[in-house]
């Protein structure tokens, strides 16, 4: 079993097991009038996949970029770090990192600034059997899981485990 996990708020986590897949939204909630990451909730997502028992983890190793707010850049770390803390917690670990930059050009070749496109075009095309609940209205993968899938699968095709 490979969990892939796109951090933030916009973000998601995806379970493979070679065969199905499962994924939740980063569950959110207001903390003084901001939205900040449930943590409570996050841990019961992990308990309740019952992934804590060494399974392979693999986060996307993210850092700050020039142009974004100092505030928004330390929440993102933050969370990041309180998401590491709950993995390691749980005894989920090791907890592997991989750039955007590395899985993409692994699994999509070069992106030319398309990496969501290419990324969404690749999941449907190495799965058609998605649960129903993965599918939007238009019939395609809801985007928030497009990212945590592909680090997932990455880490399927590409770890050494």
């Amino acid at each position: 079993m490979i969990i892939g996990i796109d951090p933030g708020k916009k973000g998601s986590i995806a379970v493979y097991d070679g065969k199905k897949w499962v994924a939740h939204k980063i569950p959110l909630e207001k903390v003084m009038g901001k939205e900040r990451t449930n943590l409570v909730a996050l841990t019961e997502i992990l308990k309740a996949q019952q992934i804590w028992l060494r399974e392979r983890v693999w986060l996307e190793s993210v850092h700050a970029m020039p142009g974004q707010g100092v505030t928004s850049m330390f929440s993102f770390g933050r969370s990041v770090g309180q998401l590491e803390g709950i993995i390691i917690a749980l005894g989920m670990g090791p907890i592997n990192y991989v750039t955007p930059q590395t899985w993409q050009k692994a699994l999509l070749g070069p992106t030319k600034g398309r990496s969501k496109e290419l990324a969404l075009e690749f999941i449907l095309s190495q799965f058609s059997d998605l649960p129903h609940w993965m599918i939007n209205k238009r019939g395609k993968v809801i985007e928030q899981y497009v990212d945590a899938m592909c680090i997932a699968y990455y880490g399927f095709k590409y770890g050494q485990i």
